[in-house]
């Protein structure tokens, strides 16, 4: 891997596949909608739609089709940290494939017209994610739990929001935060290093660094419980504490007893929930790591009826794993975790993004050698101290989305 900073503070990271017939790109921009405010919220995400609508040299039309006549893909996402918007090809068109990224990050024409449009699609993709209940109960999860932070925002914006949202209010989000300091680009596969980095000098290094770096505005943890009336089939819950920060050196140990916890088939959760009782046909474990805190929990889908035996169990399964791991499900889970890894860095898409997310977020990457030595050098009892650190019985919240209990119903001192 090697690492290149622009003389406007903009960072390429380069990872050379030679036996790959392919190149993947990614452009990571550190603007997310932990760095909104009213009446901006959802500006991050409605930019990343608008990226591709058009831009001075090429239609919306025209992006789509000279995509397709390379055989690449093209795609973006927003989240609470940054946007990034991806593209992979073979070899010979990763050339055009900058270009194309460079003329819709730096030209995008961000008409009237098209921000109408566009507000439309918006409107319906919030529309369709408030359909999903297990994701409307974790956004109310964020709510609850970071209520006077960004970071408990939805990505997506709020129906008010987005319907005041203009072209002006959108350039304006992009001029601030759209900045070489606060971008990363990487490129993993097979590719030309002369060729790629003239073009990416050319298109991004006139512009000027603005010293607005990526911030961390603090975020305090609330406990408490959320609840939300919904017709459906099933109950969603969520049982949450504080969690690990990107970055945060015990994540390796943190990952392993997540995995032990809920991560699979062979979890504790799952074997308990699932296989024993038959309570959920969805039962996991799970961790948020922002830059300003972290979130970890558990969440399930159950029958309305079976709402307190499944707290009550779940309550049962995370006391009992406080008091220690076995060395066969600590052995089991690291190779399980060992093995996901190297896997899913074996394709330049997932690799490229792994370069340019922490590059961005932690200013270094660690290689899978790296990471592989950390799981190596670990121990069930340094797993058991992440368990206990993490499982915090004193700052607990809930979010249940469907045929809720009362409130007091949740408290956690009914199950502890």
């Amino acid at each position: 891997m090697e690492l290149i900073r622009f003389e406007n503070g903009l960072r390429v990271v380069l990872d050379e596949m030679p036996r790959s017939k392919s190149a993947a790109i990614c452009v990571y921009i550190g603007c997310g909608s932990h760095d909104e405010e009213k009446p901006c919220f959802g500006a991050s995400h409605f930019i990343e739609h608008m990226l591709f609508k058009g831009t001075e040299t090429r239609s919306a039309a025209e992006i789509s089709e000279q995509m397709d006549e390379i055989g690449g893909n093209l795609n973006a996402y927003t989240t609470k940290e940054f946007t990034c918007v991806y593209s992979q090809t073979l070899e010979e068109h990763l050339p055009i494939a900058a270009e194309i990224l460079s003329d819709m990050l730096l030209r995008s024409k961000m008409t009237p017209q098209d921000v109408e449009t566009e507000r439309s699609v918006i409107l319906e993709e919030i529309g369709m994610y408030e359909d999903s209940f297990e994701e409307l109960c974790m956004d109310r999860l964020y709510l609850k739990i970071y209520p006077d932070s960004a970071l408990g925002g939805n990505i997506l914006g709020t129906r008010e929001s987005v319907r005041q949202m203009t072209a002006d209010r959108l350039r304006a989000h992009m001029a601030k935060y759209y900045v070489p300091e606060r971008t990363v680009i990487s490129v993993c596969g097979k590719f030309q290093k002369e060729t790629l980095l003239e073009i990416l000098e050319r298109q991004f290094g006139g512009l000027h660094n603005t010293k607005n770096p990526i911030s961390v505005r603090p975020a305090v943890f609330s406990p408490g419980v959320t609840t939300e009336k919904k017709t459906s089939e099933q109950t969603h819950l969520i049982i949450a504490m504080p969690g690990l920060k990107i970055g945060a050196p015990e994540r390796f140990a943190h990952a392993i007893f997540s995995t032990i916890l809920g991560g699979t088939s062979s979890s504790r959760l799952y074997q308990r929930i699932r296989e024993e009782l038959g309570l959920a046909y969805s039962i996991y474990s799970f961790s948020g790591a922002h830059l300003e805190g972290g979130v970890f929990g558990v969440g399930a889908a159950v029958a309305h009826g079976a709402q307190r035996q499944t707290v009550n169990e779940i309550f049962s399964v995370l006391k009992d794993i406080k008091n220690g791991i076995s060395e066969k499900e600590f052995l089991r889970t690291r190779e399980q975790f060992k093995a996901s890894l190297v896997m899913g860095l074996e394709q330049n898409g997932s690799r490229a993004s792994a370069m340019g997310r922490s590059i961005l977020l932690e200013g270094e990457y660690l290689d899978e050698e790296t990471i592989l030595e950390k799981l190596d050098g670990l121990t069930p009892q340094e797993v058991s101290r992440a368990a206990n650190k993490i499982l915090d019985f004193d700052r607990i919240a809930l979010s249940v989305v469907g045929r809720p209990e009362k409130q007091e119903f949740y408290n956690p001192g009914n199950y502890l």
